[in-house]
């Protein structure tokens, strides 16, 4: 699997309470980032991952020579979130009884496969702007230049993606969920959130939010504050999380 990276915040000493964890799968980047609009942590542990692919991914030709060593990266990905989660749970400040994942955007496509695998199954999970499969989501993103290539790399993510398709891997799990999408998301097509929804087991709670796909620029930070927000009153409704 490779060298796993993770950043943890959580209260220090520690005062012998084992506290939950919350491990949260963010945009492309390092757990800090990941981390940082979540704000106080209260008497929790947050848990941010480091992805092992690049935030700045190569285009033209060097997209094509790069393929296969991304390719074998990111099929690390749900083996590694899955062994940092069974670390985690089990370091002494840690209670193995309340562990949640939380995965935003390109979060919640690796949250069904690496749930699947975790040896410590998360009990409670956020899915947050997801979709399934991953063709439509490609060819529907609009920073891709030229548009004809959309269909091809969404042909070639499902071909040569398909392990790690939620789809293939939402109806095995168990726990309770919460679903959070975008009414107008331009980089989620509604078909592939609807399937996302539905292949997603209950207990669920669905929350549609007005606008676009979440992000972290200044003129998202009010959605986001929001999908904090409701994300940790539900995780605080639940049990799965203390109150800051």
């Amino acid at each position: 699997l490779g060298t796993i990276g993770i950043v943890i915040d959580r209260p220090i000493p520690f005062r012998g309470r084992k506290l939950p964890v919350l491990v949260v799968l963010g945009g492309l980047g390092t757990g800090e980032r990941n981390l940082a609009p979540i704000g106080e942590v209260g008497e929790n542990a947050l848990v941010g991952y480091d992805w092992p692919i690049p935030t700045a991914m190569p285009e033209g030709l060097a997209a094509l020579a790069a393929a296969p060593e991304l390719r074998r990266r990111a099929m690390t990905i749900p083996a590694q979130i899955a062994t940092a989660i069974a670390w985690v749970a089990a370091q002494d400040w840690a209670d193995p009884d309340r562990v949640s994942l939380l995965g935003f955007s390109l979060g919640a496509l690796a949250a069904p496969a690496a749930q699947r695998l975790a040896p410590v199954a998360p009990r409670w999970t956020v899915l947050a702007y997801g979709g399934t499969p991953f063709g439509p989501l490609i060819a529907a993103n609009p920073h891709l230049k030229p548009r004809w290539i959309g269909p091809v790399l969404g042909g070639a993510a499902d071909l040569f993606l398909r392990p790690l398709e939620p789809g293939a891997h939402l109806p095995h799990l168990e726990g309770r969920f919460l679903v959070l999408e975008g009414e107008t998301d331009a980089f989620v097509p509604a078909a592939a959130a609807a399937r996302f929804r539905d292949l997603t087991p209950a207990p669920k709670r669905v929350i549609a939010f007005p606008g676009d796909h979440l992000g972290v620029g200044p003129h998202q930070r009010a959605l986001l504050e929001r999908i904090v927000a409701e994300s940790r009153a539900w995780l605080i409704e639940e049990g799965a999380a203390n109150r800051p």
